[in-house]
């Protein structure tokens, strides 16, 4: 019969959880940035802050509890944000590490079985290294958890404004529930708590699913686990308990038509339909990126995979002791087969993702805590070839040598690279595209790395809402154009008739009766050109970016460069090129030039100014052309060095 006696080491197991992720939480926290990033940073502040709607699948969950950290008055609105990723990040290392725990006694009865030897429900909190990794669970858990939070990924995504640490808490917290349902079924099939713990474990994934789709495929390894490992635990009623969990957690997706119902000022896709809200929760508008995804992406996303794996952790450290660990248990037998299942479900979506970019480490995360987990049987191997300690005392003193050994460098290498507390590059970014802009002025964007940020800077900051900016590729889906339809009614009201169009080619395509968005881009490139070239005639109207380098826009129509701004000529009229007044202080000392987000926004940098500065040549002002030169050299020489080969490649630098 087992041991139904309360488990005296359950609490120390949990201080010992709370205590390393406050350890977290503190070096989290003095490392987040204080202002706004990059990429969707500045899009989800602004939906947390707005209660908004954002972009597919909507992360309605994420929203929610991110509208409750901008009330907390600590910081900007930004800081705040990024303080809950930090918070979500912490509990998933709690989870994890409890979850640990629970690995260790299972991988144990792997080998014993489950009625092996004298095997209790008690868990030993001996924290001295022994020979038997089964008597050190709290030294070899604080090893996994501490390597997994000073990892450069989990430490990025925990002082970020995004999903992903919300995502890879709510996973955690998935695996805690589902080892600990193992064990229980393990010791009496007919345990009391064993029906709580399947509705907690569909409950945890429905709240996973409502935050970000990269759990998607998580429940299937989950319950071919579970059903492997006990196959009596999942019958009818215990898959209704998990199904029940599910629906009740997917219930945050109400927030997604209610909100777009109310028109809210950011409402992404404009859920408020029940088709609009089902294209908007099953991402339609990217379905492109999934199916188009051929050889070339998958691989650069595998190198980009590979390389991401090398740098979590002093090399060394990762890759080996999860494979020793993996050899030591022969593969674990189930606990493998869910590892191998999990990791593979979870490669699917980051590899074939066209544009998985930036977010690639964040798609990542779940295989990142498997791998962790195996650490720690890894760790054990290493444990059983130092001597004994001989003693509590030397073996105290031992383990935490250990943790010096194990901590120090990961800590070492990944502080420099992950301490953003003064970072402010996309601030100073948004800042210095707009200084010039005119009073009244609309620009068309393509850059999202402006665009994101420029949504904080306005609706969230408040600064330059006297400007319009328009996104030019959101300008083909219907919900964009509507909603500028209801803040620039006059402009639209002249291009009604190729509106028109545009509208019925993308509900076509939407529909599914078009097989590719590329046959609307006739229509849509008309439309955009005949709007802009009509706001021209009355206001001033800006482009992000230099001609050579995008023909989409208005071919043919004169630009002229206006600070990081590119001012489309009026017919009849002349203008003279402006000298960019702008301050890359931040992007110098605190840049992250290895940051391939950051790297974009570089690059638009010297696109910007090698642009103004040919066209400053061309007007004789050669010292203020040599001066942004300078600057372009400072943010990016190798780039500039590459712009300027092709600018006179292409006839638009003057020789001399």
């Amino acid at each position: 019969m087992p041991n139904s006696s309360p488990d005296p080491s359950r609490s120390r197991t949990v201080w010992c959880a709370l205590a390393l992720a406050a350890a977290a939480g503190v070096l989290y926290a003095w490392t987040a940035p204080r202002s706004y990033g990059l990429v969707d940073s500045g899009e989800l502040a602004t939906v947390c802050a707005t209660l908004g709607v954002a972009h597919p699948p909507g992360f309605p969950l994420f929203v929610m509890l991110g509208h409750l950290a901008t009330c907390v008055p600590l910081g900007s609105v930004a800081f705040r944000l990024n303080l809950a990723s930090s918070l979500y990040a912490c509990v998933g290392l709690v989870f994890f590490y409890l979850a640990t725990v629970r690995f260790l006694r299972l991988l144990r009865r792997v080998r014993l079985g489950p009625a092996g030897g004298a095997e209790t429900n008690s868990v030993s909190t001996d924290t001295s290294p022994s020979r038997d990794f089964e008597g050190s669970p709290l030294l070899l858990g604080a090893l996994a958890t501490g390597l997994l939070a000073c990892s450069d990924a989990y430490w990025f995504w925990a002082t970020e404004t995004e999903v992903y640490a919300l995502s890879i808490a709510l996973f955690c917290a998935l695996l805690y529930v589902l080892f600990r349902w193992t064990t229980l079924q393990q010791d009496r099939a007919d345990s009391p708590r064993g029906p709580g713990l399947l509705f907690a474990l569909g409950l945890i994934y429905g709240l996973g699913l409502s935050n970000h789709h990269v759990s998607f495929l998580l429940l299937a390894p989950a319950l071919l686990y579970a059903a492997v490992v006990f196959r009596r635990g999942l019958r009818w009623r215990g898959l209704a308990l998990v199904l029940c969990g599910v629906g009740v957690g997917l219930l945050c997706y109400l927030y997604l038509p209610l909100r777009g119902a109310e028109h809210a000022e950011l409402s992404w896709g404009d859920p408020s339909t029940l088709r609009r809200f089902w294209w908007h929760i099953t991402g339609r508008q990217y379905r492109g990126l999934m199916t188009s995804a051929g050889w070339p992406i998958v691989h650069a996303n595998l190198l980009g995979l590979g390389r991401a794996f090398w740098q979590q952790t002093p090399p060394w450290y990762l890759p080996f002791l999860a494979l020793l660990g993996l050899a030591a248990r022969r593969g674990g037998g189930a606990l493998g087969l869910f590892t191998i299942i999990a990791v593979a479900c979870n490669a699917c979506y980051f590899v074939l993702y066209k544009s998985a970019g930036e977010d690639l480490t964040g798609y990542f995360l779940p295989s990142l805590v498997l791998a962790q987990l195996w650490v720690v049987p890894g760790l054990a191997v290493l444990l059983r070839l130092l001597p004994a300690p001989g003693s509590r005392s030397r073996g105290a003193v031992l383990a935490a040598a250990l943790l010096v050994v194990a901590f120090g460098p990961v800590l070492a290498l990944n502080y420099t690279r992950e301490n953003r507390r003064d970072y402010r590059v996309a601030e100073e970014f948004v800042e210095n595209v707009l200084r010039d802009a005119q009073s009244g002025g609309l620009i068309v964007t393509r850059n999202w790395y402006f665009y994101s940020p420029s949504l904080y800077h306005q609706y969230v900051l408040g600064k330059r809402r006297d400007l319009t900016i328009i996104n030019y590729d959101l300008l083909g889906r219907n919900w964009y154009l509507r909603r500028l339809q209801q803040r620039e009614p006059h402009l639209v009201a002249r291009c009604a008739a190729e509106l028109a169009e545009v509208e019925r080619i993308r509900e076509a395509y939407d529909s599914g009766r078009l097989a590719s968005e590329g046959e609307a881009a006739p229509a849509f490139a008309f439309f955009v050109n005949r709007l802009i070239s009509f706001a021209a005639l009355k206001r001033p109207v800006y482009l992000t970016t230099f001609p050579p380098f995008d023909r989409s826009v208005l071919p043919g129509r004169k630009l002229v460069a206006r600070g990081l701004l590119f001012r489309v000529v009026p017919p009849g009229e002349s203008l003279e090129p402006k000298a960019p007044r702008i301050d890359v202080t931040n992007l110098l000392e605190h840049g992250r030039p290895y940051d391939l987000a950051e790297k974009r926004v570089r690059r638009a940098y010297v696109i910007a100014l090698c642009g103004a500065a040919s066209q400053l040549r061309q007007d004789g002002k050669r010292r203020e052309a040599d001066e942004l030169l300078a600057t372009s050299l400072q943010i990016d020489r190798e780039r500039t060095e590459a712009i300027l080969d092709s600018l006179r490649a292409r006839g638009y630098w003057p020789s001399g």
